[in-house]
């Protein structure tokens, strides 16, 4: 209990009755938990009188301060394109450079975002669904396969010849694929191993590079090696389906117009050559040249697709090529063009690639 008056908040003595400041009459009682006046304490025997401070009450001065002195280490300058730059004062570079640089960092970033325009979608764009599918390594021929999963598929084109028409669905079982054609290096170590004759490119310098895909092969000469390493040559329906990659309405594997970047074809025949294998842009089931670069022997036999009728007399000696070639011409290195040519030719732009069962 304490002697306070509760008019004027003055300390009297103890047990007095009347304030000895404005003559009030003096109510005892308990102080207030909220109160701004400290209980009194007694040391040595003396009463020491305290006060606490409201905090609250001076917390709106504070804010003002601490702005005034951050307002006292920026100075803001504008420039003449209106840009607002922060002039950082010396005393802030010793005390607080990385948080003005991270500042400085974040304004530069979100300047470059409002620049980036957003990119314009033509006629020709494809949009792409590269995907991540299983793969198996052949050991034999040390090459990578890819499984070209099951299912049904858009095959041919009502734009091209009769050949390629009409579009009709195909469904197929799963099957690995080779990622690109067989290369000189691969066939050579078939050569060592069975004593197989060689054909006459592979000798010359134009077509002799270890990763070229090997040419000058007769289907006979394919069918050999694709059995040697345990496969087999693909139908022309799983190569369409491989080299479309999974992708609906495209004339090429990744686009629908041809371009000399993404495609190795309409090269010098007398100059010109196939390039090594995997050297350009994959499609989206990541394998390599089903457009340009060298013709590729198909087990399948030239036929009209709605007609199942033979294309040629004494069909059993040809055979379905597809893919186009270095020398081709844009309209011939499509996914769905259609060639076929006689089993025993062997030509300076064609070769292959082998499939196996899932």
């Amino acid at each position: 209990m304490s002697n306070i008056c509760k008019r004027c908040g003055s300390f009297n003595e103890i047990g007095a009755k009347i304030c000895s400041e404005c003559n009030a009459e003096i109510k005892t009682g308990k102080i207030k938990s909220n109160s701004s006046v400290k209980k009194d304490t007694i040391i040595n025997g003396e009463r020491k009188l305290g006060f606490k401070i409201n905090l609250r009450k001076y917390a709106s001065g504070y804010i003002f301060i601490i702005i005034l002195i951050l307002s006292t280490i920026f100075i803001f300058t504008v420039n003449s394109d209106n840009s607002l730059n922060i002039t950082v004062a010396s005393i802030v570079d010793s005390l607080s450079t990385k948080t003005v640089k991270d500042t400085i960092n974040t304004a530069e970033k979100d300047k470059k975002v409002k620049k980036k325009k957003k990119k314009k979608i033509g006629p020709n764009y494809v949009k792409r669904s590269i995907r991540d599918l299983p793969t198996y390594k052949s050991s034999k021929d040390d090459m990578l396969m890819v499984l070209v999963p099951a299912g049904e598929f858009e095959m041919g084109s009502n734009n091209e010849t009769d050949f390629e028409s009409p579009v009709h669905k195909v469904t197929t079982n799963s099957f690995y694929i080779d990622v690109h054609e067989v290369t000189n290096r691969q066939y050579r170590t078939f050569l060592e191993a069975t004593g197989y004759k060689a054909p006459s490119f592979i000798g010359r310098q134009r077509f002799n590079g270890p990763n070229q895909p090997v040419v000058g092969v007769s289907y006979e000469d394919a069918k050999a090696y694709a059995e040697w390493v345990g496969k087999r040559l693909p139908t022309e329906e799983e190569w369409e389906k491989a080299s479309r990659g999974g992708l609906k309405n495209i004339k090429y594997p990744f686009s629908k117009v041809p371009d000399p970047k993404k495609y190795c074809y309409n090269l010098n025949p007398n100059e010109g050559n196939p390039i090594d294998v995997k050297s350009l842009k994959y499609n989206d089931y990541k394998i390599y040249d089903t457009s340009g670069n060298v013709y590729e022997w198909t087990s399948s036999k030239p036929k009209y697709y709605e007609t199942q009728k033979n294309m040629v007399e004494g069909v059993q000696y040809f055979r379905i090529i597809r893919g186009g070639s270095w020398k081709s011409t844009p309209e011939d290195i499509t996914v769905s063009k259609r060639k076929f040519t006689k089993t025993k030719n062997k030509r300076d732009d064609l070769g292959f690639r082998c499939v196996m069962d899932n």
